[in-house]
């Protein structure tokens, strides 16, 4: 049970907020407007005072200074008025913009597919997120940012439209890589089917450099999709058949052969850790379609 002096001691705490603080909204529910205000985009040369003033009125109470704290808390008051006045009238002229930017969207991208698509609908996504919660300020940026996109993204498009014809199939390299001599052998083995999934098989033989020797051959399985000029690949599915390393290390005062070899797998790939692209210029330079 509470005492008599403890209910007293209680009591006078509220009545030194109360003297101290005066009429009016807490300095909770100031904080909490204040950072309303910032998360709808409101700029920070309008809300720099406010958190001056703000700062001041928490310094102002913890010493106890109550002619600080009222002066604080007009001002904050004041400043958090005119921010929100000046929200409120943006609001209503940014809205219809918005709404006219995203009509404007919304017809273009129906010229889009695949990844150019993902990307104008996800924005889009995000719009809709902010304007559903009143934050147009966001809401214009961002529909602003995506009519600007509008234009390398329909190029993107006509892009897509006439590699994808000749990406799809099977293509290959067979190379011994160029170092200082060496004896090795590589080779790559790309099918991106026509559904958009994709086979890998990539092989190395023989010695890459002075002090290795590698002998591997991975196969991956995934999809794969194009933006612009660039190919996409995404690697669900890796095996390892081998992987064995030899290096060149001392052993005993004298240079020796020693052959490291590694487990084989085949595991799922869930955090796209395998992931990779490759630019319409590699497939010309590097591989050949059979």
């Amino acid at each position: 049970m509470k005492t008599v002096a403890g209910l007293l001691s209680g009591a006078c705490l509220v009545l030194l907020n109360v003297s101290l603080l005066g009429c009016g909204p807490k300095i909770e529910e100031l904080e909490s407007r204040l950072q309303t205000l910032e998360e709808s985009g409101v700029p920070d040369s309008l809300l720099s005072q406010p958190k001056v003033f703000l700062y001041q009125l928490n310094a102002a109470k913890k010493s106890s200074n109550s002619g600080l704290v009222r002066k604080n808390k007009d001002s904050l008051v004041f400043y958090l008025e005119k921010a929100e006045a000046w929200y409120a009238a943006g609001q209503e002229k940014l809205k219809p913009e918005v709404d006219k930017l995203v009509a404007s969207i919304n017809e273009r991208k129906g010229n889009l597919s695949g990844m150019q698509l993902k990307v104008a609908d996800s924005m889009v996504a995000l719009i809709d997120s902010f304007a559903g919660k009143n934050w147009m300020l966001q809401a214009h940026q961002k529909a602003s940012l995506l009519d600007s996109m509008m234009p390398a993204l329909l190029r993107d498009e006509e892009t897509v439209e006439k590699l994808k014809p000749r990406v799809t199939g099977t293509w290959i390299s067979d190379r011994i890589p160029s170092n200082k001599g060496l004896k090795a052998r590589e080779r790559k083995k790309f099918t991106f089917a026509p559904d958009g999934k994709l086979h890998v098989e990539e092989s190395m033989k023989g010695q890459t450099e002075e002090y290795l020797k590698e002998d591997w051959a991975f196969e991956s399985w995934g999809t794969w999709d194009i933006k612009g000029d660039t190919v996409y690949l995404y690697v669900d599915r890796e095996k390892c058949a081998r992987q064995v390393y030899t290096h060149l290390k001392e052993v005993d005062g004298r240079k020796e052969w020693v052959r490291e070899e590694k487990p084989t797998y085949d595991t799922t790939i869930t955090d796209g850790s395998k992931d990779r692209f490759m630019t319409w210029d590699y497939f010309e330079q590097w591989l050949k379609k059979i």
